[in-house]
């Protein structure tokens, strides 16, 4: 299992079927409620038994929306304080959605489910049973969340569900990217309209496309409210404030100015485009619709853009190969797996930063995988070389 970083994510959807809720750690137990299957009681995943009804408060219900729905054995109602440690689940016909102070602003429990809040003090929740959506707040630090086999979400920004059935667990990305572990398996990346399936903790290698279309249509509808409740990515122009490269960009030339590595993505006006030259055009080209400013491609050798980026004329240049002595970041892969960079001058990190925070932010609403397809005729983009940037 990699070392990790994480920024951004989009959300995901789990979905599972409820194991039995009765005992220690809470669910339901006697009255009419049912809950459907059988299985553990107790913390499956990040440090043995919960303790009931003890631990700092850590969240809140915001709605029960169908009866009925519990806080350990007791049944739950809106207001009710959720605790460190506490399960939040629902019967058959419940359902119920809840906040915790840190990072989670909404999920929404789906009938017979259950989740753990804060069961250690780095998994802030854990899936147990059924299903949930959730969206987070926006920024802040990564935030981390399991459920059965060990299996890890390392999160920043997404709009996402779960599902586990069992000891397996299906994740749904709608907004941001997900970084999913396992202690069997590499990490994987998954982003807006992916959804991966982990059987029994084996993450398997890459994911698959899912359409919210596709849902049932009570989710739907919550995918739906939750979307336009989320925080979006911020597209807009930076302050140019003491950026010598910004200013240029957005005050005095009111165009970026791209270089683009010649040897590998060859000259449109020469008749010798590529797909790489085709998605770094067009890429600048949704950066200055944003910006509000102009875009310039052009095909460089490296040692004509070391110049032209000492002297002020150029403004980044892209290439699978990072110029020594300047600032860079990666921004794709292409087909034959080299990673290409975006480099600009390294003392001015205002402009590294703009650059690599929108870059992130497409990420997060799926802008970026559009373009990406657009290009490479290739139904999803490799997030694994961008790991760095999102810091995942």
């Amino acid at each position: 299992m990699r070392t990790r970083w994480t920024a951004c994510v989009a959300a995901a959807a789990l979905t599972a079927f409820l194991p039995g809720c009765s005992g220690e750690d809470g669910g339901p137990t006697g009255g009419t409620s049912t809950q459907t299957g059988t299985g553990p009681t107790t913390n499956s995943t990040g440090g043995g038994t919960t303790t009931p009804n003890q631990g700092r408060e850590v969240g809140g219900v915001i709605k029960v929306i169908l009866a009925d729905a519990f806080i350990q054995n007791a049944a739950a109602f809106d207001g009710d304080p959720i605790r460190a440690g506490q399960a939040v689940s629902t019967d058959d016909t419940g359902t119920v959605s809840f906040g915790l102070d840190q990072k989670i602003e909404e999920c929404r429990l789906l009938p017979a489910s259950k989740v753990v809040a804060a069961p250690t003090g780095v998994i802030l929740l854990r899936w147990e049973a059924g299903s949930a959506w959730c969206y987070t707040t926006a920024g802040g630090s990564p935030t981390r969340l399991s459920g059965p086999s060990g299996v890890e979400f390392e999160m920043s920004d997404p709009l996402f569900g779960v599902v586990v059935e069992g000891q397996d667990v299906t994740l749904r990305v709608v907004q941001g990217i997900v970084d999913i572990d396992s202690p069997a398996s590499e990490a994987l990346l998954v982003g807006p309209g992916q959804q991966v399936t982990v059987v029994g903790g084996a993450v398997p290698p890459g994911a698959e496309d899912f359409n919210t279309e596709d849902l049932p249509q009570a989710e739907r509808e919550i995918v739906s409210e939750f979307e336009n409740a989320a925080p979006r990515p911020d597209f807009g122009p930076p302050d140019p404030g003491d950026s010598a490269g910004l200013q240029r960009i957005l005050v005095t030339n009111g165009t970026i100015n791209v270089g683009i590595d010649a040897r590998f993505a060859g000259n449109p006006i020469e008749q010798t485009d590529t797909a790489e030259w085709s998605f770094v055009d067009s890429y600048f080209v949704l950066l200055s619709e944003h910006w509000g400013n102009g875009s310039s491609p052009t095909a460089l050798t490296p040692d004509r853009a070391t110049q032209l980026l000492d002297a002020g004329e150029l403004d980044v240049f892209v290439t699978p190969e990072p110029l020594s002595g300047f600032g860079s970041f990666p921004l794709f892969e292409d087909p034959d797996g080299r990673t290409w960079s975006i480099s600009f001058v390294g003392t001015d990190g205002r402009l590294g930063d703009a650059l690599s925070d929108f870059v992130v932010a497409t990420l997060q609403q799926k802008d970026y995988a559009i373009q990406y397809q657009n290009a490479f005729d290739i139904e999803d983009p490799p997030y694994e070389p961008l790991r760095p940037l999102l810091g995942l």
